[in-house]
């Protein structure tokens, strides 16, 4: 097994490219885009927490709205969805 750093490395750039980019278009077009990460990933944790920090600073950094980490996906997302669903008056 591998400790995946490069595909981790990947993600976090991939991410942080993405979420600068719907910034941009939010403010071009004045459109609300919410940006849900999903990490996965437990075993590489125990090696890989600098890019676990990253994705972290990513939300600190408004590129990320929601981040959901492991198992939050399955007692947080269901909550997250709804509201994000939920007609604006």
């Amino acid at each position: 097994m591998t400790s995946g750093g490069s595909k981790m490395s990947d993600a976090v750039y991939e991410t942080n490219l993405v979420g600068s980019e719907l910034r941009e278009f939010e403010e071009h077009t004045g459109v609300k885009v919410v940006h849900v990460f999903f990490l996965d990933g437990q075993q590489q944790w125990s090696v890989r927490k600098a890019d676990l920090l990253r994705f972290v600073d990513l939300m600190h950094q408004g590129l990320i709205d929601y981040l959901l980490v492991g198992r939050e996906v399955e007692t947080q997302w269901e909550n997250i969805l709804a509201s994000l669903l939920e007609p604006r008056s």
